[in-house]
């Protein structure tokens, strides 16, 4: 039983809609905190359920054989690409959400195993990342990138002639 269609939908939706909202750049939602946490959990939920699809993909990659295989093998590369590109975006997430909501026990914990020289360095490097337009053009790879895969995915289900968007894509990495 093919149980990947049921499991790519969850990263599509919430990493898309992660996106949207790093896309507003209104001086009102970005001093907001509340939106910092809305993009922390689409980010962290996001990207967790990029894995179960990858993990499904792979299982439903078994089953194919023929000339799709070569259209599932570049499927599968822009899914890890995905993976790839939100993972840095969750980290950086993740690491501003400790240093701001539980700088005291972060420390502690980076000072009692020696890591404090490590820690910081993420630290810069998660909030560059987070505080400038770094983190607009990493949503927007990554919402080309996640389009792309969800394209090919479509083309491996409903064939490339589904969709003129599909279509396109479908020749462009594809043949």
């Amino acid at each position: 039983m093919n149980i990947h269609p049921i499991f790519v939908h969850f990263p599509i939706a919430l990493l898309t809609f992660y996106c949207l909202l790093e896309f507003l750049r209104f001086r009102k939602i970005l001093s907001n905190k509340i939106f910092f946490y809305i993009k922390l959990f689409l980010l962290v939920f996001g990207t967790f359920s990029i894995f179960l699809a990858l993990q499904t993909g792979n299982m439903a990659k078994k089953t194919i054989s023929g000339a799709s295989t070569h259209l599932v093998n570049v499927h599968s590369n822009f899914a890890v690409a995905t993976a790839f590109i939100f993972c840095i975006l969750a980290l950086s997430y993740v690491i501003e959400w400790f240093n701001i909501d539980f700088p005291s026990q972060t420390f502690a914990i980076v000072q009692k195993f020696h890591l404090w020289k490590i820690w910081r360095v993420l630290s810069i490097i998660a909030k560059l990342i987070i505080k400038s337009k770094i983190v607009i053009f990493l949503a927007l790879i990554g919402l080309i990138v996640i389009t792309i895969t969800g394209a090919l995915g479509a083309s491996i289900v409903y064939g490339p002639g589904f969709d003129p968007i599909i279509m396109f894509i479908y020749k462009l990495f594809v043949i």
